[in-house]
């Protein structure tokens, strides 16, 4: 589940939302693993307000995990097997 979301600076970045699985996530929950979709694989710095966005939606997942009905989320893992050159920026 891919969510846009726009910095007090006005620019806006994409964080992409998966079943928690074995990859290297930015931020975690009981379910879920959160991923900025900056086509940084990991090895770039990623924008701190971004960053700290994505906190605020991790925060904001936690306190509602128990009541979301969402489909079903594949993990980052299943995701890049089922798609190996997707582009998955909104």
């Amino acid at each position: 589940m891919a969510f846009v979301l726009r910095a007090p600076d006005g620019s806006s970045f994409q964080v992409d939302v998966l079943a928690r699985g074995s990859a290297r996530s930015v931020a975690s929950t009981a379910r879920y693993d959160l991923f900025l979709a900056n086509r940084g694989s990991g090895r770039t710095p990623s924008n701190e307000l971004h960053g700290q966005g994505l906190l605020a939606l991790r925060d904001w997942l936690e306190a509602q995990e128990d009541a979301l009905r969402w489909p079903a989320l594949v993990t980052f893992e299943e995701r890049r097997r089922r798609h190996p050159a997707g582009s998955f920026t909104v």
